[in-house]
């Protein structure tokens, strides 16, 4: 129950503080920085993450495993004890 608690706690401050957020931080995958990069935040879902697989080609959404969430600055999946909330970054093209 304090896991849960604390997940809705966390996700709600991350929420509130993205508000300027209006996509949910699909890159286009139009830039070869983008394939360098390959992975990019949900800016909407700490539990899932876009991959970028060829240039030109959508964003494919992956998720985490179960009590997982994304972390972008480990670019991988982290438990939820270890997630913190992180500043979204737009990646360098939209689809």
């Amino acid at each position: 129950m304090k896991f849960y608690v604390l997940a809705i706690f966390v996700l709600t401050i991350g929420l509130s503080s993205a508000a300027h957020i209006h996509d949910d931080g699909q890159p286009g995958c139009k830039t070869p920085t983008e394939l360098e990069i390959k992975y990019f935040r949900n800016t909407w879902d700490p539990t899932k993450y876009w991959v970028c697989q060829e240039l030109g080609v959508e964003a494919v959404s992956e998720k985490c495993p179960h009590v997982k969430a994304w972390l972008d600055s480990q670019k991988k999946c982290v438990p939820w004890e270890d997630w913190v909330w992180e500043e979204p970054e737009h990646p360098p093209s939209k689809p």
